[in-house]
């Protein structure tokens, strides 16, 4: 539930959709092929985006792609 409850606090703080461009693209399969970073294609685009669009903080429930957010200089809210 607080899971649930968090979500829904972030969706109702402003929920935006952005076009995915072809540089964050190149960045994400950079980030899969360096395979020590241990991120999945869809988590390396997500943190991909973030970056190009200067997003301070991504939620997450995952270890790996939280210790990939700083890595990248962003925070991670871990859930």
């Amino acid at each position: 539930k607080l899971v649930q409850k968090e979500f829904n606090s972030l969706v109702s703080g402003g929920l935006q959709l952005v076009p995915v461009s072809r540089t964050a693209f190149q960045a994400a399969a950079a980030m899969t092929r360096n395979y020590q970073s241990g991120l999945r294609p869809g988590d390396s685009l997500h943190l991909a985006i973030a970056k190009e669009l200067g997003v301070p903080t991504i939620a997450t429930l995952d270890k790996v792609m939280t210790k990939n957010t700083q890595t990248l200089g962003l925070k991670a809210a871990l859930f």
